[in-house]
């Protein structure tokens, strides 16, 4: 199965739905199965940095990214072109500014004198506030995820950080998606011990070429080419060999981002649609495809 990674802030800066369904035919045509969204919600604005990660609010979607029609339209779209649509399912942290820091404190971790919200601990993160996993923030949660298979269509979700959340927060978290977790796959953000006792379907990974089911092999995706280590040979490496798999062994994501070796593609900031360097991605891919 092969997977793009769709970085909407490539996409322009407004009306990035209408523009991806624009692009639709093209990703089709270079053999993809499915779309992965960065996250595509309304964006937090205090203590912000401009990532897409920094959610203000879990179901309403970002003014840049479309309307709830504009949602309907992609989906509609994409089921003509046999693709399906997986998202990014951040439930470690919120947005400084949403709601639920006044309307419901509990559900987030305070410091020591209870006077503030802490970011996520161990990281640079400061643009977002972790969140307590309170029972009841879980179960909103998990309600969420039904509305988003159920009502946008959604086939696959990548738990990002998914390894900073408890693991008894994913057992009551899957528990309460009953049998509607089989309609998604739920995949790990990176391989750690307790995903598959767990019930995750699998995992993403940027290390040795994995040839089972389970694992979708990354080239080049957003952390990488927004401020990781550039184009490599083992990016080589990984695309010869996605050429040489005539018979649809691996699973692939393949990020958006990659429009040529080298290129660093931010999420921060939205940017103009280029359609030469899009033909120029297009192009490369064709060769791959």
């Amino acid at each position: 199965m092969k997977v793009l990674e769709v970085n909407r802030a490539m996409l322009g800066k407004q009306n990035q739905c209408r523009q991806l369904i624009e692009l639709l035919p093209d990703i089709k045509g270079v053999g993809f199965d499915a779309l992965y969204l960065l996250p595509v919600l309304e964006k937090g604005e205090l203590n912000a940095v401009g990532s897409p990660y920094c959610i203000r609010d879990f179901w309403k979607l970002d003014h840049d990214f479309g309307t709830d029609e504009d949602w309907d339209d992609l989906q509609r779209a994409c089921a003509q072109q046999q693709l399906e649509i997986w998202i990014d399912w951040v439930m470690n942290h919120s947005a400084w500014d949403h709601s639920w820091m006044t309307m419901n404190p509990e559900w987030y971790i305070w410091d020591e004198n209870n006077q503030a919200c802490v970011h996520p601990l161990g990281t640079d993160w400061t643009d977002v506030a972790q969140l307590s996993f309170h029972h009841d923030c879980v179960a909103h949660f998990a309600d969420l995820a039904l509305d988003w298979i159920l009502k946008r269509g959604i086939k696959g979700f990548r738990c990002d950080a998914s390894y900073r959340i408890p693991p008894r927060v994913w057992d009551v978290f899957f528990q309460r998606l009953g049998m509607q977790k089989r309609n998604a796959l739920w995949l790990a953000d990176n391989r750690f011990s307790e995903m598959n006792e767990l019930g995750f379907d699998g995992c993403f990974s940027d290390g040795p070429l994995d040839f089972s089911g389970s694992v979708w092999n990354k080239i080049y995706d957003h952390d990488r080419s927004a401020s990781g280590i550039l184009w490599n040979k083992e990016d080589d490496i990984r695309l010869y060999q996605m050429k040489g798999d005539k018979e649809g062994e691996l699973n692939w994501l393949i990020g958006m981002g990659m429009m040529f070796p080298h290129q660093q593609i931010s999420f921060f900031e939205n940017q103009d649609f280029d359609p030469e360097k899009w033909t120029s991605w297009l192009k490369q891919l064709k060769s791959f495809s």
